[in-house]
């Protein structure tokens, strides 16, 4: 991610400082991602900057390289692609957040029905 951030923000011809000020993140945290040094970012965090850059969400959290071997990976990859909370996905779903938890860290499966709705999202 951090090669992209960098990239994005220097051919919008940004410095770190105007970033910062342009997305309200604060200079230490986007120093810390151009650095690769904050390894968890926020959803919230990556939508701001995606914004800030004319960029998409997936893009600038390197969204499309996370794996995708498990059903659960396959379900967080689709609503960080998205830009989604677990709430939102929750929501979406009409399911309680601690179940999408559940299923992204495989500790639970979904029903047929989410399952389909699942597939559906991700067309």
């Amino acid at each position: 991610m951090a090669e992209r951030l960098t990239w994005a923000r220097q051919k919008k011809e940004l410095t770190i400082n105007e970033l910062s000020a342009l997305s309200g993140i604060s200079l230490t945290t986007l120093s810390k991602m151009e650095n690769n040094r904050c390894r968890n970012h926020d959803v919230k965090v990556i939508k701001r900057l995606a914004e800030a850059l004319d960029q998409p969400i997936w893009f600038i959290g390197s969204y499309d390289l996370l794996p995708k071997n498990s059903l659960g990976e396959q379900i967080r990859k689709m609503r960080l692609y998205k830009g989604q909370y677990i709430q939102e996905l929750a929501d979406e779903l009409g399911i309680d957040p601690h179940l999408v938890s559940r299923y992204e860290k495989g500790i639970a499966m979904p029903s047929a029905r989410i399952r389909i709705h699942i597939n559906f999202l991700t067309l």
